[in-house]
């Protein structure tokens, strides 16, 4: 089955509602109305896909993990998602006032502290830091 397939099935439409559920329709980044569910890692068998996987999101926040629209957080947004995480708006409003360098930093620190947690939300981000 490829993706767009599963995007049909039942399997993904019953696990789309349990993450909205989840995030009361609310974005998990921003708290704004939710308009997607996004992956935060693409899964290569789809059966094996989780709600732990799955990020739901605003439509800013879908275009801003996809990289649609030009942040000046982008390069560390990159380097969070192509290391299987997200992070939320508050978090990135901290990375921001750090140079990169030092914000990779503290992300490797959190990440090493934080090894079942795939979104940076700022409340597990402030026990840190």
């Amino acid at each position: 089955m490829d993706y767009h397939e599963y995007l049909k099935s039942k399997e993904w439409k019953e696990l789309r509602l349990r993450a909205y559920k989840r995030a009361h329709h609310q974005c998990e980044l921003c708290k704004r109305p939710a308009a997607a569910v996004h992956h935060v890692k693409y899964p290569k068998q789809y059966p094996n896909d989780s709600i732990e996987n799955l990020l739901v999101v605003c439509k800013r926040c879908h275009n801003l993990v996809h990289g649609i629209r030009e942040h000046p957080i982008k390069k560390i947004l990159r380097w969070i998602m192509e290391r299987g995480y997200l992070a939320d708006k508050y978090v990135l409003e901290e990375l921001e006032k750090q140079d990169f360098e030092q914000a990779i930093q503290m992300l490797e620190n959190w990440m090493k502290l934080n090894k079942e947690k795939r979104i940076i939300k700022i409340e597990n981000w402030v026990k840190c830091y």
